[in-house]
Parts: structure tokens; sequence; C-alpha cells
């Protein structure tokens, strides 16, 4: 794979595994192989943000993390004159994603990352998953949490890829990017 300009990874993963240490790695390998990759992922959000003139957290909250429903959607357009539609967000941020497939030697570090570029050629698509254990173990001793905080930590988290997931497909059958 790292041998074709047009070449791409997307990394997806479970709450507890971390994408991007396995991309710094894979970039850091490419690179002694002579080859130029390079990672993305919460430079997506970024540059979207920038893009939908919005804050990072504003579109991260109203986007992905509340799950509203048309009536908010018309209450949030009335109060904001910098109000962007799901449809917009999704659409600047898919551009984005895609764009950087698109220029090869990239590595992506994103949930919707998969199924946002699975009509592109030359990727390969990684999900990282692990047993709940090991995945408890690993945010304890990162975050210093409890294993009770550890545990209701990865099961929102796992709540809002999944989302992310579903509001990015085109396709009702999401099995293969779970």
């Amino acid at each position: 794979i790292y041998k074709n300009n047009g070449s791409f990874l997307t990394v997806a993963r479970e709450t507890g595994c971390s994408g991007t240490e396995i991309a710094f790695e894979l970039v850091s390998t490419f690179r002694k192989m002579g080859r130029q990759w390079r990672f993305i992922n919460r430079e997506i959000l970024d540059k979207a943000a920038e893009k939908l003139q919005l804050g990072r957290s504003k579109l991260e909250h109203d986007f992905i993390l509340a799950k509203g429903n048309i009536m908010d959607d018309i209450v949030k357009s009335l109060s904001s004159r910098y109000y962007k539609n799901d449809q917009k967000v999704k659409e600047t941020v898919c551009n984005i994603i895609q764009s950087e497939a698109r220029q090869g030697q990239t590595i992506i570090v994103s949930s919707a990352g998969a199924v946002t570029t699975s009509g592109i050629p030359g990727g390969l698509h990684i999900k990282l998953v692990a047993p709940m254990d090991w995945r408890v173990m690993t945010l304890t001793n990162s975050l210093k949490l409890s294993e009770k905080a550890a545990t209701d930590f990865i099961m929102k988290n796992d709540k809002k890829r999944k989302f992310i997931l579903e509001q990015f497909s085109v396709t009702q059958n999401l099995e293969p990017y779970y």
C-alpha cells in the first residue's frame, strides 16, 4: 500500500484503542522507507469548523453530541445566524475526508473514514478492537480514571462513535464498519 501515491489508510477504533498512536507509528515507519506519509485526525473537525465558520466546540456539540430532531433544527436556525444544518456539516466533513484520501499517502483516523471513502480506490480500512477489560485498563492508566469511570467513558464514547458512523453512512448495512 505504501508504494502508490494514491494510497490511503483509514483507522477507526473502539474507545480505549489509540488510533493516533498507531497512525504515528505507521507514518514513522513509512518515512523511514522514504515515503512522505502523514496522518490526520482532529484536524478534520478543525477544517470543517473553519469552512462552516463555526467554532469547533459548537460543531462537535450541535452535530455530534446533540441527536436533535426537526424542531431542534428549527429552534437552532432561528436562534443563531451561523446555524448550519446537519446535511451541510456532513457534506463538509465528507469532502474534507475524501480530499485527504485522494491526496494519497494519508492515514485518516476517523470513525467515519471508512464509510466516507468507501468508493475511493487505493484505500485500506482498519478498525482497532480490544476486549473491554483491556480498554478499561488502558484508560485507567492513561487518563487516571477509576474502573467504573473508565467503563462509563467507554460506553458513552462508543455510542458517540456509532452515532457518527450512522450519520455518515450511505447504506443501511453498517456491519463491516462496526
